[in-house]
């Protein structure tokens, strides 16, 4: 909230600004307080409403599973981190901090935004904690019913995965002019050197595997050719032994029946 208000020039001002988050503040927590509400589904990543559901049922004696309230403690984390970011990076501006004209809309304003090459730490704890819960709801309303087939759970999350993780982080990179080339360029250089790496241990282990068939196939190509040998007459003909295991001794018996 302070970071809401950070813009506000006045009093009544900053009542505006804080009146709205106050009600977005309230409407997860009256729905957490319903008796039927339950500390499951989107409840667990729901911000506030997470908090009083936990809190509810450990004054309750209620048996809270340990995902539950892992997932509560790390989504609550989470918005928690983002908001101080967040609050960091508008404190930071110089228009919060000599009180100038700026506005809550001058956030959002494409033409105030300078171009950076890479996001900030604050845009990006904001954008996971928006997609955290969102694909969290999402993947709720794909799970199948019980009895169902996971097959539409799986097209959507094919589906969706890509447009929440993928393009929706793009195009806010691209809105706030990040230069994606530069921001990227990381990853671009452990995907090659991933590549390659991948690349030389197939390389590596295509060899081993052929001397390694080579050596299982030796043995009993040996006595395929001695099996030939003895059908065209030639009694003499001995097969060589390879070691002391299951085909060596078949070698060696091989060898004595002839």
């Amino acid at each position: 909230m302070i970071a809401v208000c950070s813009y506000a020039r006045t009093f009544k001002e900053a009542q505006n600004y804080v009146t709205p988050v106050i009600l977005a503040v309230l409407i997860p927590g009256g729905i957490a307080a319903l008796p039927a509400t339950q500390l499951d589904g989107i409840m667990l990543v729901m911000p506030v409403g997470n908090m009083v559901l936990l809190a509810r049922d450990s004054l309750l004696g209620a048996v809270v599973p340990p995902l539950s309230i892992l997932m509560v403690l790390l989504s609550t984390s989470l918005y928690a981190a983002a908001a101080v970011a967040v609050a960091a990076s508008i404190f930071g501006q110089e228009s919060v901090v000599f009180s100038d004209a700026g506005s809550i809309k001058g956030i959002f304003a494409r033409s105030l935004i300078k171009p950076a090459p890479r996001p900030s730490v604050s845009m990006a704890l904001m954008i996971v904690a928006l997609l955290f819960p969102t694909w969290f709801f999402v993947q709720s309303a794909l799970s199948p019913a019980p009895g169902g087939s996971a097959g539409d759970l799986l097209r959507g999350t094919a589906q969706l995965m890509p447009l929440l993780f993928v393009a929706i982080p793009a195009a806010l990179a691209l809105y706030w002019k990040i230069n994606l080339k530069e921001a990227f360029a990381p990853i671009y250089r452990l995907a090659l050197w991933g590549g390659i790496a991948g690349a030389l241990v197939m390389v590596v282990g295509l060899i081993c595997a052929i001397a390694f068939a080579r050596i299982l196939v030796r043995p009993v190509r040996a006595l395929s050719l001695a099996t030939q040998a003895i059908a065209q007459g030639d009694f003499r003909h001995r097969v060589p032994v390879f070691g002391t295991d299951a085909i060596g001794r078949l070698s060696r018996s091989f060898n004595d029946m002839v």
